[in-house]
């Protein structure tokens, strides 16, 4: 099991995504710009992928809140 408290892993996965998403939208601009078609296609996947990533990563983040948020209801 991890050490990693689930809040951190999915602030951590969001920032992958983001930094996926930017690397990956550079490539687009350099492909569209060079006209590479193959280049370019395979950045746009890349850039949906990055996306559903961070997607996936703020509902990590956004469960691990609620579920604090509940313990704190049910201590108090």
């Amino acid at each position: 099991m991890s050490s990693i408290p689930i809040g951190q892993a999915g602030l951590q996965g969001l920032r992958d995504g983001l930094g996926r998403a930017q690397a990956a939208a550079s490539r687009v601009v350099a492909s569209a710009a060079g006209g590479d078609a193959d280049q370019l296609a395979g950045a746009i996947v890349e850039l949906q992928a990055a996306k559903l990533q961070a997607g996936a990563s703020a509902k990590v983040v956004r469960a691990a809140d609620d579920t604090l948020g509940t313990l704190l209801d049910v201590m108090v």
